[in-house]
């Protein structure tokens, strides 16, 4: 760990009395030894802790997820049940297939186009 980013060097802390600051640095002292000195057992419960924490931590992100898949169940539910139905209803408005009247043609419209073809023909030869 580099010296910059480590809280606890004394550049780092606020201005402290200098009987607050000694014990501080004596308090600092006594947590740095424990470290050094800790035995297996409390090293043992250290580690059930540890795993405890992230068996709950696991948990609770499965609980999460698994919220997280129902409601986007219940939003697909509720979106298919919305639009499901008015499909149904354009469908159904739809025109039949025997009503046939929109292909019929314009007699007056064939002839025209008849004419135009053959003016369109006169024209290219020149």
């Amino acid at each position: 760990m580099s010296q910059e980013n480590d809280p606890s060097q004394k550049g780092n802390r606020p201005s402290l009395s200098s009987v607050d600051q000694e014990l501080a640095d004596s308090i600092q002292q006594t947590l740095d030894k424990s470290l050094l000195d800790i035995d297996d057992e409390t090293r043992l419960q250290l580690q059930q802790a540890r795993q405890t924490a992230l068996a709950v931590t696991m948990q609770r992100k499965k609980n999460t997820q698994r919220v997280a898949w129902i409601t986007t169940a219940a939003a697909a539910s509720i979106a298919a049940v919305i639009i499901l139905p008015n499909m149904h209803l354009s469908s159904t408005q739809s025109p039949e297939v025997d009503d046939l009247s929109y292909l019929q043609v314009d007699p007056q419209l064939l002839e025209d186009m008849d004419m135009l073809m053959a003016m369109g023909e006169v024209d290219g030869d020149v």
